[in-house]
């Protein structure tokens, strides 16, 4: 038994004292996180992290979809979703017959109009998509997606985990069904994430394990990454303006510095946000150019985390450039947060271009 009157912080689920002060620091964070989305409190599904966040959003809706009257027999998302996208639509083959990833050839997204034409001749179930690219920063215009397939009945799931943060996020005008975001990408603790579901949405509970979230997901909740989670999202939404004028410095300037070196811009022609930067350097492998630059203090990567330590090529962007293959195994993917400065980047940029010239002798 617990001594309550040192103030133990026990689990949220619990009705003694314990209990109800961790249930009071985890509604604290559902708050913090709803304001941070222009959200009800009581739509927002708290999650122990990105990836489950996108499990559970997939699989809720392709659960409802499967049970519903006009239910659709394909499911898609594009062909350079993340991974755990990816999974978590293949997974959901089992509900709703079939999925098909759309191409999105040299990082340009598909058109609202294009996705509607398609819709029309399919019956589809829903659509998964990013917001912003989590390898290049390429904007996705989901607002445009959500409400051009709303009239035709088909849910759309966002991946919002790299745009919390670095775009405006407005749940009430967006039209989607489902928002997934992170705690880590907005300079929270791992471990820690949230969905919003629009309230009326075909959505289905995931409650593997238990009851926890009102029935949505199983599990006790992890307090102290979801109290780091509400902390951050509440400081983002503060210094958005701040931090946007700041990331645009950031990428503006790498992406100068390493195109006057003789880099290619991934995603070139697409609207982008600067604070993820894809870059590639043909006749250098980028794990090389990881590792020279690691040594030297800086930490890039040559795609996202969750592929990272893989030795396959990028998938996305084998996807974007199929007649183009070396880029998958020669980019290299710049992510800008609040603690850099220009001069940190102008000093990275320096020894990357001393790598290169090793590199390439």
């Amino acid at each position: 038994m617990e001594a309550l009157d040192a103030g133990p912080i026990g689990n949220p689920s619990s009705v003694h004292a314990a209990g109800r002060r961790a249930r009071a620091l985890v509604e604290t964070a559902r708050a913090s996180v709803a304001r941070a989305l222009g959200a009800d409190p009581l739509d927002v599904v708290l999650t122990a992290g990105g990836t489950e966040g996108i499990t559970l959003a997939i699989e809720g809706v392709a659960r409802a979809r499967a049970r519903g009257a006009s239910t659709g027999r394909v499911a898609w998302c594009t062909a350079v979703d993340h991974p755990a996208v990816l999974a978590a639509m293949d997974a959901s083959r089992v509900r709703v017959g079939s999925t098909e990833r759309i191409e999105v050839p040299r990082g340009l997204p598909p058109s609202a109009a294009s996705l509607v034409e398609r819709a029309r001749e399919r019956e589809v179930a829903f659509v998964a998509c990013p917001w912003i690219h989590h390898e290049t920063g390429v904007v996705f215009p989901v607002g445009e997606y959500a409400r051009a397939l709303a009239p035709l009945g088909v849910p759309l799931v966002v991946d919002a985990i790299q745009a919390l943060g670095r775009v405006p996020i407005d749940v009430a005008t967006l039209a989607a069904d489902v928002v997934v975001v992170a705690s880590e990408k907005v300079g929270g603790p791992a471990g820690a994430g949230a969905l919003w579901v629009r309230r009326g949405a075909a959505f289905d509970p995931v409650p593997r394990g238990g009851g926890q979230e009102r029935g949505r997901r199983g599990g006790t909740e992890p307090l102290l990454a979801l109290v780091g989670l509400g902390a951050a999202a509440s400081e983002a939404a503060t210094e958005l303006e701040r931090r946007g004028r700041e990331l645009d410095a950031l990428g503006r300037t790498w992406i100068d510095r390493v195109c006057a070196m003789g880099g290619l811009l991934n995603a070139a022609d697409a609207p982008r946000h600067l604070g993820i930067v894809s870059t590639a350097f043909e006749g250098v492998r980028s794990d090389h150019l990881v590792a020279a630059l690691d040594v030297d203090g800086v930490a890039i990567s040559a795609g996202s985390a969750c592929s990272s330590g893989r030795p396959e090529p990028s998938p996305s962007l084998l996807a974007m450039y199929p007649d183009e293959p070396w880029r998958a195994r020669a980019s290299l993917r710049a992510s800008f947060g609040p603690e850099l400065a220009v001069t940190d980047v102008e000093r990275a940029a320096e020894l990357l271009n001393v790598a290169l010239l090793r590199l390439r002798r």
